[in-house]
């Protein structure tokens, strides 16, 4: 049907790019996550080589509504890493994506409050130095290295630029 009417490869690949970013495809738990995942990139292969202009459409549908500001952070963390992948698969329009990519961080960023950001750390840091127990700073440090961080879209840009250097 995309082949015929195109006009629909919007509407399926804000569907397929949502599958990417379920609770599903980032969570460890989920029985064949991977085969799943690895379906789905077979999937856009198929409409790459069908429709000609689904390359250039997928760059223009991202464009519109990536990122997802509503979005968990391993969320969004998960599609950019499969939007990297695809970039292996499309090589005409690989430029354009990363350049997407990266400008959409970039953005994140920008919102970012950078004061906000560190206030919130910083009473983040003042809460678990005044626990009690905590013989050893740094020993502490090093368990709330991997926590979230207290900022949501510093959280965000975290995730994804993790993606983006992993």
């Amino acid at each position: 049907m995309v082949y015929i009417h195109p006009v629909f490869l919007r509407n399926i690949f804000v569907t397929l790019l949502g599958t990417f970013m379920s609770p599903d495809a980032t969570s460890k738990e989920t029985p064949q996550r991977e085969e799943k995942l690895e379906r789905l990139h077979e999937l856009f292969k198929q409409l790459f080589k069908l429709v000609p202009t689904a390359p250039a459409r997928l760059v223009e549908v991202l464009a519109e509504v990536f990122p997802y500001m509503k979005r968990d952070g391993s969320q969004q963390a998960s599609l950019v890493g499969h939007l990297l992948r695809m970039t292996s698969y499309i090589p005409d329009h690989r430029l354009e994506l990363l350049q997407l990519l990266a400008h959409r961080a970039l953005q994140v960023d920008l919102h970012c409050p950078k004061d906000e950001i560190m206030d919130a750390e910083d009473a983040e840091g003042e809460d678990d130095a005044m626990e009690e127990g905590d013989i050893f700073e740094m020993e502490k440090m090093c368990e709330s290295s991997a926590d979230r961080m207290q900022h949501a879209l510093a959280e965000i840009l975290d995730k994804v630029l993790n993606e983006f250097y992993l």
